[in-house]
């Protein structure tokens, strides 16, 4: 979805923008989502899963496939 630099890292920017993309994505009626990110991103890794994105797939060469479903 986004990526931020490091600067930018732990102060909650990231999740106000998911939580920002996600509730618009509601709103445009969107009922799943999805995203690609690279494997061996901790940060990444970490971050979406507490966002409840789920891998789907065995990573690709264009990264790790993650779905979530939109409430």
């Amino acid at each position: 979805m986004f990526y931020l630099t490091p600067e930018w890292r732990g102060l909650g920017i990231g999740q106000k923008i998911h939580d920002f993309v996600m509730a618009e994505l509601a709103k445009q009626g969107c009922v799943q989502a999805q995203l690609r990110y690279i494997p061996g991103n901790t940060l990444a890794e970490l971050f979406y899963a507490r966002n409840h994105w789920k891998n789907c797939g065995e990573p690709g060469e264009r990264g790790q496939l993650a779905v979530r479903k939109i409430r």
